[in-house]
């Protein structure tokens, strides 16, 4: 049996962003989170859109090429709600077993 491994972190960026530079593209880190984490981050949330936004706060852990210091309300600040839902879209798919970067 896998276990997710605590220290792992996901390196995830905007589909908007893809044609940038690798070195200056924005990416957002996050660290893989248990199904545990996952049902508590969502448990407290009733619609599916605010379940998303708590995953998102729950496990985003830092950023790069973003001209901010990082905090959970820079990044409510940096992101519209469609790019949110499309964050949480992608590190819902992320195979947890082996977290890799996805440019």
């Amino acid at each position: 049996m896998s276990r997710v491994d605590p220290g792992a972190t996901i390196e995830l960026s905007l589909d908007e962003h893809d044609s940038l530079p690798a070195e200056s593209r924005p990416v957002f880190l996050f660290r893989v989170m248990t199904m545990r984490e996952w049902r508590k981050a969502c448990s407290s949330q009733g619609h599916y859109v605010e379940a998303a936004f708590g995953v998102i706060e729950s496990a985003c852990v830092g950023w790069k090429n973003i001209d901010k210091p990082f905090s959970s309300d820079a990044l409510q600040d940096e992101l519209s709600p469609m790019e949110g839902l499309e964050l949480f879209k992608k590190l819902s798919s992320v195979d947890k077993k082996k977290p890799e970067s996805q440019p």
